[in-house]
């Protein structure tokens, strides 16, 4: 994460603020649940930054449907705006990492990290 740090100083985001915006953005209205899973962050951590993300109109909780036990999160426009106004900039940033490792480096460590995860 260390190169990206200064682009999300810029835009004062934290690290998993920014995973929290790209997991949503990705999957769409998510189950916080498996926000959480999937940005590797614990439920108490999650709970804090989507509160952050809120207040800054970045993103907004729905009810679910059949529990209110659970929430989904949906990325605002203003998320949105926030990821492809970077994309370019994280995007050269991840090439440069990528860049950094053997030809097929970069399919053997996503596959190798993929391995880690238990679902």
């Amino acid at each position: 994460m260390a190169p990206i740090r200064p682009m999300l100083a810029e835009l004062d985001l934290t690290e998993q603020q920014w995973r929290v915006l790209r997991v949503v953005d990705e999957r769409g209205v998510t189950e916080a649940g498996e926000v959480a899973r999937l940005a590797c962050l614990m439920m108490p951590s999650l709970t804090r930054i989507i509160r952050v993300l809120e207040d800054r109109a970045l993103l907004e909780r729905l009810p679910h449907e059949t529990d209110k036990r659970r929430v989904l999160l949906k990325i605002t426009p203003g998320g949105c705006g926030v990821l492809r106004r970077n994309a370019t900039r994280s995007g050269e940033i991840a090439g440069e990492l990528a860049a950094r490792l053997p030809p097929g480096g970069l399919t053997a460590l996503l596959t190798l990290l993929a391995q880690l995860d238990p679902d």
